[in-house]
């Protein structure tokens, strides 16, 4: 059994109906229904096992022409084209696509393009989608105040709770004022036939820092004078 691999191509796989004239010369003309871009399906009146036509492409009034040399394949009887142009198969290839993909259609022997209707796009907009579109009560000056604010009032509740703390301490620290230590008066005995002597005055160290041989230390240093 023979097999024969092919590529999967659908270029080459199906024909489209769609009109092609063959000048075959003698001022004949041959109109061709069913091709692709492997050859053509050649009518009765086409004769001959190969040669060289004028094939012409009908397209939306226009004739788009170009040389093609055929060859008859005796096995499906079908012609196919030789040695085609990189141009030529190009052209080919592009109404095939357009035929096979429906965007073309064979009307009065003519291939003729499909139009696509497309609806204008106004690229302002327009008195009735303004009409529908909200507006806006609150000015944007307020908008943005009012978001600041909450903003603030947010960034209050997450950070108060340590930042208060700190703060009062800091006030207190602040605030209070200097501290000044008060005053000790310490009166010597006199010696026998002397007179009284005058009161000495110290300054007394605040609590913490009044220690019992301090407070020694300084009576002693008046019982001395």
């Amino acid at each position: 059994m023979y097999i024969r691999y092919e590529r999967p191509i659908s270029d080459l796989s199906f024909l489209v109906n769609a009109p092609l004239r063959l000048d075959v010369g003698d001022g004949r003309t041959v109109t061709v229904a069913r091709w692709n871009l492997d050859g053509i399906e050649p009518p009765l009146s086409l004769e001959g096992p190969e040669g060289v036509a004028r094939l012409t492409i009908p397209f939306n009034g226009f004739e788009i022409s170009f040389d093609v040399h055929l060859r008859r394949d005796s096995d499906n009887d079908f012609m196919r084209f030789v040695d085609l142009g990189q141009r030529e198969d190009r052209l080919l290839r592009h109404f095939y696509r357009e035929v096979i993909s429906g965007r073309a259609e064979a009307v009065d022997q003519i291939i003729c393009s499909m139009d696509i209707p497309v609806d204008p796009v106004p690229m302002q907009q327009t008195p009735e989608e303004s009409r529908a579109m909200p507006q806006s009560i609150v000015p944007r000056p307020m908008r943005a105040a009012a978001i600041i604010t909450l903003y603030l009032a947010l960034g209050a509740m997450l950070y108060g709770p340590v930042i208060t703390p700190v703060w009062s301490r800091v006030a207190e620290i602040a605030s209070a004022p200097a501290s000044t230590a008060p005053k000790v008066t310490a009166t010597a005995p006199a010696p026998p036939g002397s007179s009284p002597s005058a009161p000495v005055v110290a300054d007394k160290p605040a609590a913490e820092e009044l220690l019992p041989t301090d407070l020694l230390q300084s009576l002693q240093g008046i019982a001395d004078q």
